[in-house]
């Protein structure tokens, strides 16, 4: 009687194992510049979202603030000149947000009217994001590829 065996043969799991690696080691460092890209244009949008609350709080109650970048951190305080927002929060830090990433910049200065100065904020090294930086004028904030050079308006 002739026996027949089910299974696969060494050679064959050899082959497949062998594309899986090669199909992985193309997939991997995309999915990592992917993750990357998700991380950088999520802040972008965290500021931009920070910006605009922190807009709505000057306005709304009739104080100077600034928005500061350091590092992975953005933080809304009151402008040194503005007595009111002094006595109402110090100081220190009103309110703060934390980033995955690494954004630097010039303080961006919200009136009591709720209008911009300053900035912008950016990331600043090369990426393929769709954008990576927050550009601020007068009323309007806006997300942009700021692609690292001439970070000024």
């Amino acid at each position: 009687m002739a026996r027949k065996i089910k299974g696969f043969s060494l050679i064959e799991l050899l082959v497949v194992i062998a594309v899986t690696a090669i199909i992985l080691s193309i997939a991997i460092p995309q999915f990592f510049k992917w993750i990357k890209k998700y991380n950088i244009e999520s802040d972008t949008k965290a500021i931009y979202a920070f910006l605009q609350d922190a807009r709505a709080k000057a306005f709304a109650e009739k104080i100077k603030l600034d928005v500061v970048v350091n590092g992975n951190e953005v933080c809304m305080k009151c402008d040194t000149g503005d007595n009111d927002c002094i006595s109402l929060y110090g100081t220190g830090n009103i309110k703060c947000i934390q980033l995955k990433n690494s954004f630097t910049g010039n303080t961006v200065n919200i009136s009591k009217r709720g209008t911009f100065l300053g900035g912008p904020i950016y990331y600043p090294h090369g990426n393929e994001a769709q954008y990576d930086c927050i550009r601020v004028s007068d009323i309007r904030v806006k997300m942009e590829k700021c692609n690292n050079v001439n970070q000024n308006p």
